[in-house]
C-alpha cells in the first residue's frame, strides 16, 4: 500500500467518536509513559486512531480510555494497519483481542 504498512483491512460498521485514549506497547518493558492518541472510530472488532507515533503492523498494544459508568477500560489489541498522512499524523486500525475494566470505580460522565 503506498504511504504504509497495511494488513487486511476488515470492513463492517464504524461509529464515528473523538476522545483521547492512552496506547501502551505491550513489548516494552517501560510502561511508564504512554503514547497519547485519538479513538476517531469503533465498530465491534476494533478501533480507529490518530496519532503521532506509528505503530508497527501485527505489534501488541493496550489502548486505554475512560468510560463512563466503567471507568478506565482497556482494551488489548492487534496493530492491522498503520498509515502515514501527509501532516506527520497516523491513521491506525487495531484489531479487538480482550477488553478488561481497570478499576472498579465508576468514572463521572
Amino acid at each position: 500500500q503506498k504511504g504504509g504498512l497495511r494488513c487486511t483491512q476488515r470492513s463492517g460498521v464504524r461509529m464515528a467518536v473523538l476522545c483521547p485514549v492512552l496506547v501502551w506497547r505491550a513489548a516494552e518493558e517501560d510502561i511508564s509513559e504512554p503514547i497519547h492518541a485519538q479513538l476517531v472510530n469503533l465498530s465491534s472488532g476494533g478501533l480507529g486512531l490518530l496519532c503521532g507515533t506509528p505503530l508497527q503492523v501485527y505489534e501488541q498494544v493496550l489502548v486505554e480510555m475512560i468510560l463512563a459508568g466503567l471507568g478506565h477500560v482497556q482494551w488489548k489489541c492487534s496493530v492491522r494497519w498503520c498509515t502515514p498522512t501527509p501532516d506527520g499524523i497516523c491513521r491506525i486500525g487495531v484489531q479487538l483481542t480482550d477488553i478488561t475494566p481497570t478499576d472498579s470505580t465508576p468514572a463521572t460522565p
